[in-house]
């Protein structure tokens, strides 16, 4: 992001939500891995405990206490869109609604996004969130116009859904799935950002036979041991633009929270579940203990509550948002009194 110091990536958007709000500088992610990563968020505890410590499936699943079920409890009225990755995808988890963007959905008809799509005559097109298997880590470009991207979905179900909740207490999670490979940005996102003005990854700094096997791994399956530097950099600039794209939605977000006058009493949280490695020591993805998987951004804005462009240092992790969310609620729950997380506030 731009205002954790990045001099090239265009996110103007989550740096307003800094300037207006506080930025946490060492939040990390509990286990670097999507599934495991966001049942800790869901939960407010670490995969020790709901058994998800990578993206595998339970059984017999824990029954945790989770933030729309505890908020529904409060007198909220909980939605998602977009990416949640809950197996199997349909449980609710305590959300009254659900609209779903899946990265690999089995059935197009559990996919709200992919019905989207069909109505309006992309029905016929396979792999819309961009090639996977060995083009999975390749540059790409998505074929869709921008407006139906999966992103843009996002962004036009959580405008929707404010306009349609705003005259009672919601609690909306909005999940995308970029910036996540394959990197498929639409046009004209994907020529944002020119190969020459990107950093280059930073190159193996180590004997690669002391490396953590995880990372020499997933160096052959993205095959960036044959890249180009320019195919390295085009990765690069297809992730910014991929953030960019998402920093436009959030842009659109906030703007309906001020014209709904929602704004000063509305704690917004942006985050996600892990980092990427992005061709840093010629590997990607994430999984790993490096730096570049293990950080995350936190961003946390609520005028009537929180002091306007505070920079906070604390080392803080996603198992902390389900007793801040109850604490923003006033919702003195007993489960806090069990888990090892705290309230941000």
């Amino acid at each position: 992001m731009g205002c954790a110091g990045n001099q090239v990536v265009r996110t103007p958007n989550l740096d307003r939500l800094a300037a207006e709000g506080v930025r946490f500088t060492q939040a990390v992610t509990t286990t670097p891995v999507c599934i495991a990563a966001r049942y800790c968020l869901l939960t407010g505890r670490r995969s020790g405990a709901h058994g998800r410590h990578a993206n595998n499936n339970v059984d017999p699943e824990p029954l945790l206490d989770t933030i729309p079920a505890l908020l529904g409890h409060a007198g909220y009225h909980c939605y998602s869109v977009g990416k949640m990755h809950f197996v199997p995808p349909r449980r609710h988890y305590g959300f009254h609604h659900r609209e779903i963007m899946e990265e690999l959905p089995t059935w197009n008809h559990d996919d709200d996004y992919l019905m989207f799509l069909k109505e309006r005559g992309w029905g016929h097109k396979r792999e819309l969130h961009g090639v996977r298997n060995l083009l999975y880590c390749q540059p790409q470009t998505s074929p869709l116009p921008q407006e139906l991207h999966g992103s843009w979905w996002v962004g036009d179900r959580t405008v929707d859904f404010l306009r349609a909740n705003c005259q009672r207490r919601f609690f909306a999670w909005v999940g995308w799935i970029g910036p996540h490979p394959p990197f498929n940005a639409p046009q004209p996102w994907a020529s944002m950002y020119r190969n020459d003005e990107v950093p280059a990854p930073i190159a193996v700094d180590r004997d690669e036979a002391t490396m953590p096997l995880v990372l020499r791994t997933l160096r052959y399956y993205s095959d960036y041991d044959n890249a180009t530097e320019a195919r390295l950099r085009r990765v690069v600039a297809l992730y910014y633009a991929t953030i960019s794209l998402i920093d436009h939605q959030v842009g659109r977000i906030l703007d309906t929270l001020d014209e709904l006058e929602l704004r000063e009493n509305t704690l917004v949280v942006f985050t996600t579940d892990h980092g990427e490695m992005l061709g840093d020591y010629r590997t990607c993805q994430k999984g790993n203990p490096y730096e570049q998987a293990v950080r995350i951004p936190l961003l946390m804005r609520w005028p009537a509550r929180l002091p306007a462009g505070e920079v906070c240092d604390h080392l803080v992790t996603c198992t902390d948002l389900l007793p801040t969310f109850l604490d923003a609620a006033g919702y003195q729950h007993p489960v806090l009194q069990s888990l090892e997380s705290r309230s941000l506030l």
